[in-house]
């Protein structure tokens, strides 16, 4: 008990000193949570994402040693802090269990960033024997044209919701979902949905992929929506749902970035950078 009151006053203190350095152009916080790139290999072809294409760096994934090797880097920096593992689809490794081992041995929490396709009940079950702290599942919307239309993948809805219904509670479990025009006035549906389930549900603008050169231009044209009333209507529920249930992770001013990021894309883009830097 007396661990994880240190490790949420760290993330408290980290937050307020994140927040001032975006406020003040000042580099004041540490990291909180890292996020690690397990693969890029994926079993999905998602109509906002062509990490599957990127052929160069399915040929240059870390073995499950190098990574260990690094996350113990990473805590002699940070001290305690959480890892977010994320591909491609990271349960296409079937190493990943020796390293989610490995990271809660040496008292670092560990989620997993997944679209759930590979979640058997096998994989479930040593999850939660080995002590997984979250899994992060993408569910775009509860309605299966929706979904399999932006996954690719017939039936993927239903199975999405199969191996929730088997987790059970015995995993924290947040969603994800991409806000794009084919799920945007459904996502009532899916508060609900996650309220039901006792869910977080953390909503993402749809952005350029990471190691891609798409840009908010020619960015899926098929899910992009630029029609500024839909945009305000839909965002208006959205707010109204999040001051009525705390299923919604984002908080109001987060939500009002994303609908102005859609209104507005270039600008927003263009006023944002990283305290950190990057390379």
């Amino acid at each position: 008990m007396l661990e994880k009151l240190r490790f949420a006053s760290k993330g408290l203190i980290n937050h307020f000193l994140q927040e001032s350095s975006i406020s003040s152009g000042l580099n004041l916080g540490l990291p909180s949570y890292v996020l690690i790139f397990l693969t890029s290999r994926c079993n999905l072809s998602c109509r906002y994402c062509n990490i599957c294409s990127q052929e160069a760096m399915q040929k240059q994934e870390l073995t499950i040693e190098q990574w260990k090797k690094a996350v113990l880097k990473i805590k002699a920096w940070l001290g305690n802090y959480y890892l977010y593992i994320t591909g491609g689809e990271p349960l296409i490794r079937e190493d990943i269990f020796d390293l989610v081992i490995f990271c809660k041995k040496n008292n670092i929490k560990v989620a997993i960033l997944t679209n759930a396709s590979l979640l058997t009940k096998k994989k479930i079950d040593r999850f939660v024997s080995i002590g997984l702290d979250e899994l992060n599942i993408s569910l775009d919307s509860v309605i299966e044209e929706e979904y399999d239309y932006i996954r690719r993948q017939k039936g993927l809805t239903r199975q999405v919701m199969k191996a929730i219904d088997y987790i059970n509670g015995r995993i924290v479990i947040q969603i994800t979902s991409v806000l794009t025009k084919v799920n945007l006035r459904s996502i009532p549906a899916l508060v609900e949905y996650c309220d039901k389930k006792n869910m977080r549900l953390n909503l993402n603008p749809l952005i350029p992929n990471l190691f891609s050169r798409q840009n908010t231009r020619n960015l899926c044209n098929e899910l992009w929506t630029s029609d500024s009333r839909e945009i305000d209507a839909c965002f208006d529920e959205i707010i109204k749902l999040k001051g009525r249930s705390t299923t919604i992770f984002n908080d109001k001013k987060h939500l009002e970035l994303i609908r102005a990021y859609y209104k507005y894309p270039n600008k927003i883009i263009s006023s944002f950078t990283c305290p950190r830097g990057h390379t």
